[in-house]
């Protein structure tokens, strides 16, 4: 049989079969189990999203990897990049957030994002979320939950990596770095390294659009003038209907100036980097961590993010977690751009990012960014799911059901075939009837790559069962 105009899978997914969706199956039940059991409850939100959902408060690399068309009514949407932004959009929708209780939401399903490097634009995702709840001890919680859980299915202790943005945060405040300065900062805080090159830094802050003029910083937008923007944006939105659907002219026109006006000048934007470089390059035990960052900051910040960080991980003990399988990363910053404090990576092995199989955090400004006019606190992780089963030392529990084969080579002997089907699955086998087979030999061929435990042949009343 040859094939003609074949139309092949697009790149980046995979056709999965029985024995994948069996481990997948294996895994989410685990999950949810597992999770149920500490309060959360299952939910699933729609696969398809407003884009502009995804858009609000994520990180820019996200936003170009976006799934995203439109629809037949033209709406520009988006397969879900992650489920925290559709679990917030329905607690906000539904108005759950008034409830005067914590959310617990546990959930199990794919996402969906172009990656150019690892040749796999979906994910099996478990996770969960909390929402309404701001006391560090959730926080606690749910790093506790992930590597328990994560335990369970590894045959080992994980490694965890956590850190607290809140801290970088208040060292760019104290040298009043503007919102675009900051993001550009922790965009490349993996450029910060002890030994820092200042020059390399100013050239990538030209390329996003950072300019140093006579030792002051000059965003972009401010090489224009206020008119000038207006005009930019009457052309976009005159042209463009979905470019005000969420927000008027005067608002974006605000919100852009705001985030790009700086006063910074060079020599406080370096000092600040500095300090970030040697907070962010300390690699010591807990305490000794905890010491020297708080020396650092002592007159720059009232060391509250630095002290809830120790607070969260020391609580660990009372999970019964080691804690020479945490370590503390004040680098770490994730890769979405709504984390507001608490962010973690949890790791098998050692801390290399090849294995690195889930993360999350605190993400209290999100649901503002979405419509609340105050921050809704929230916190949440996800764990990939195939990446923690190729590291599980755990086997599948065997099934002990058999898969039983009715050879049928006379349809005479249908009915009787039928009925031996129908006897074997009531007692909880597998049984169906094949009708393909003439030859002896390549049917026990068969049955052995297919795992069939038993073929039976008819021969008038004569019922042939032979094992395999």
């Amino acid at each position: 049989m040859v094939k003609k105009n074949n139309i092949d899978k697009i790149y980046g997914f995979n056709d999965k079969f029985s024995e994948d969706l069996s481990k997948f199956s294996y895994m989410r039940e685990r999950f949810l189990d597992f999770s149920e059991k500490w309060g959360y409850k299952e939910i699933s939100p729609p696969i398809i999203e407003n884009s502009d959902l995804f858009k609000r408060k994520s990180g820019e690399t996200f936003i170009s990897d976006l799934y995203q068309f439109s629809d037949p009514s033209g709406m520009n949407v988006s397969l879900r990049p992650e489920y925290t932004s559709s679990i917030m959009r329905m607690v906000i929708e539904e108005n759950m957030y008034e409830l005067d209780q914590d959310l617990r939401f546990s959930y199990s399903g794919e996402i969906y994002r172009y990656d150019r490097k690892s040749k796999k634009n979906y994910v099996m995702q478990n996770g969960i979320e909390i929402i309404g709840n701001k006391n560090p001890i959730t926080d606690t919680e749910i790093i506790a939950l992930s590597y328990l859980f994560s335990k369970e299915i590894l045959g080992q202790d994980p490694l965890v990596s956590v850190g607290n943005i809140g801290i970088l945060f208040d060292i760019m405040k104290y040298f009043k770095i503007s919102e675009r300065e900051s993001l550009f900062l922790l965009k490349n805080i993996d450029q910060l390294g002890s030994d820092f090159d200042q020059n390399n830094l100013k050239t990538l802050a030209t390329e996003f659009g950072l300019f140093f003029e006579n030792g002051a910083e000059i965003a972009l937008v401010n090489k224009f003038s206020v008119k000038e923007i207006n005009k930019l944006l009457d052309f976009e939105i005159d042209n463009n209907k979905k470019f005000s659907q969420t927000r008027d002219k005067e608002s974006i026109l605000n919100n852009l100036v705001r985030k790009a006006s700086t006063d910074t000048t060079e020599a406080q934007f370096f000092e600040c980097v500095e300090i970030l470089s040697r907070v962010i390059n300390i690699d010591k035990n807990i305490e000794e961590s905890i010491s020297e960052v708080g020396e650092i900051i002592k007159d720059i910040s009232d060391k509250k993010s630095l002290t809830n960080l120790y607070n969260i991980v020391k609580n660990l003990k009372q999970y019964g977690i080691d804690l020479s399988s945490v370590k503390l990363d004040y680098g770490l910053v994730r890769d979405w751009g709504y984390y507001s404090s608490l962010v973690f990576n949890l790791y098998v092995n050692s801390y290399d990012n090849h294995n690195l199989f889930g993360g999350g955090g605190r993400y209290d400004n999100l649901g503002q960014s979405l419509g609340l006019d105050e921050d809704l606190p929230a916190l949440g992780f996800a764990i990939d799911s195939e990446k923690l089963l190729s590291f599980s030392k755990i086997l599948l529990p065997k099934i002990n059901t058999k898969k039983i084969v009715i050879l049928l080579d006379d349809p005479k002997n249908l009915q009787q075939a039928l009925e031996i089907c129908f006897l074997e699955r009531n007692k909880g086998n597998i049984s169906y009837v094949e009708t393909k087979f003439n030859n002896q030999e390549n049917l026990d061929i068969w049955g052995k790559e297919n795992k069939i435990h038993e073929i039976i042949t008819l021969n008038g009343e004569e019922i042939d069962r032979r094992k395999i």
